[in-house]
């Protein structure tokens, strides 16, 4: 948790990559609740299960879930702003991120969404798919595909130099279905480096920014920027 006179009472639960063959903890998981901690937001890291153990999908939108519902149910004891609970996903992670921004139930949907070089559309790459018998995800849960007008607010970003999710089949996709409902959307492309950067490429000062604007980010002494 991030220190006392720095919580404007926001929270974001983060969902590590690793093509749910694995949860990378530390560069997609610790260093993300660092960072957000220094903003003053409460982060949350899942360790949702994996395929390698023996865990298909949906399991792991079954844990991101249940992991919404406890920090919706413990917001008052946790010093939590019900109102104001985020997701953020980096690959694998951003597509479950994406999926639980998807929801239309109270109780588990988000109230914005962050997403770092997130799987969208799981036909993509044409080279390296997700197939279903393998334990992965279907076509029907891209998230492109479930956008509704009550999906909340996203930051995107990729790097350009990212061949496994790149903007022109996932962000970019998400991006359009997005704005033809009227969500709000920040979408970050550049050269980062290639795909699993984490939290590096300077993406992090403008989804500051981003967040800071809509208010989810404490000054010194506690007041909301």
């Amino acid at each position: 948790t991030p220190p006392e006179h720095l919580r404007p009472g926001a929270a974001v639960l983060v969902f590590p990559g690793g093509n749910y063959e694995q949860v990378c903890m530390d560069k997609e998981g610790h260093k993300a609740a660092v960072w957000l901690n220094s903003l003053g937001i409460t982060a949350i890291v899942l360790r949702y299960r994996c395929i390698t153990e023996g865990h298909y999908w949906p399991a792991q939108l079954e844990d991101a879930e249940l992991a919404m519902r406890m920090v919706h149910d413990n917001a008052t004891v946790w010093r939590i702003d019900r109102y104001r609970v985020g997701v953020m996903g980096f690959s694998a992670g951003g597509h479950l991120a994406g999926m639980t921004a998807a929801a239309e139930d109270p109780a588990v949907k988000p109230n914005l969404q962050i997403l770092v070089y997130p799987c969208i559309d799981v036909t993509k790459p044409e080279w390296w798919p997700w197939k279903v018998c393998d334990g992965f995800p279907p076509f029907g849960d891209s998230p492109h595909l479930l956008v509704h007008p009550g999906t909340p607010p996203a930051f995107l970003t990729v790097s350009t130099e990212d061949d496994l999710c790149s903007a022109e089949h996932n962000t970019k996709p998400y991006e359009d279905r997005l704005r033809a409902v009227g969500v709000p959307v920040e979408h970050v492309i550049r050269p980062m480096g290639k795909h699993g950067h984490g939290m590096d490429g300077g993406w992090k000062e403008e989804c500051e920014t981003w967040l800071r604007a809509r208010g989810w980010v404490a000054e010194v002494g506690g007041k909301i920027a």
